[in-house]
């Protein structure tokens, strides 16, 4: 019945390899015919990271912050022309004509091109037009204002719960690996002797072998989920985490 269940486990998280393989293909936009190596064993980062030195590092490189700073220069940009237009605006203008060659050689003048110089003077008469332009430019810089505010407040809170799961991960990562685990296997080696000299049953050497790997299996979801809240830190971040 044992051998049953962990038979029946097996064959589904063998069964899972082709979806989770095509998620990936679709990610990295892979082709089918390259295959894709399974990996044999994670490797394991054991970095401390202080949730106000990661949330500098993403306030000053996370790109979609970068991008709504743009949109707010844009925006002032837009505030600055709408004043503008609200003023008057002067032209000048100097041009000349050619006349060809002299007509009456003896006519004062006669030959040479005359020049024109012109002045203007735009007067903006429309006010309500000029001032519900000014109005919405405003709006429009409140706007992604509010909207790079709120993308920093999120950002805050994520970098704040993946810095406090990476913390945990880590934590387990070297509780099972420096304490349980350890700890199962004399258990486990305990169990082989005494079930040799006739002390115990198979039933609880199987119990601790079953607790071994129980441990050991919490240790390799803890690897996982820390090196996957270390990929989202350096995705949010912008840079590698060494």
């Amino acid at each position: 019945m044992e051998l049953g269940k962990l038979e029946d486990r097996l064959q589904s998280l063998q069964d899972k390899l082709a979806p989770v393989a095509a998620r990936l293909r679709a990610v990295a936009n892979i082709p089918d015919s390259i295959p894709l190596a399974t990996p044999r064993s994670i490797a394991v980062h054991e970095v401390s990271l202080n949730n106000d030195s990661v949330l500098t590092l993403a306030l000053a490189s996370n790109p979609d912050l970068s991008a709504i700073m743009y949109q707010i220069e844009k925006a002032r940009g837009g505030v600055t022309l709408a004043g503008k237009l609200s003023l008057p605006s002067f032209t000048l203008g100097v041009d000349y004509i050619a006349t060809g060659p002299s007509v009456i050689p003896d006519m004062a003048e006669s030959g040479k091109d005359p020049w024109i110089v012109g002045v203007g003077i735009k007067v903006p008469l429309w006010f309500g037009k000029n001032s519900a332009r000014k109005r919405e430019a405003q709006a429009k810089l409140r706007s992604v204002q509010n909207d790079y505010t709120d993308a920093r407040n999120r950002l805050s809170a994520l970098v704040a719960k993946l810095t406090f799961e990476y913390a945990d991960a880590l934590r387990q990562v070297r509780l099972y690996r420096d304490g349980l685990i350890p700890k199962a296997e004399q258990a486990l080696n305990a169990s082989y002797t005494a079930y040799e000299a006739g002390k115990m049953d198979f039933l609880n050497v199987l119990d601790a072998q079953r607790q071994l790997l129980a441990f050991q299996l919490q240790y390799e979801k803890a690897i996982v989920r820390l090196e996957t809240n270390r990929a989202a830190i350096e995705m949010i971040t912008g840079t590698s985490i060494e």
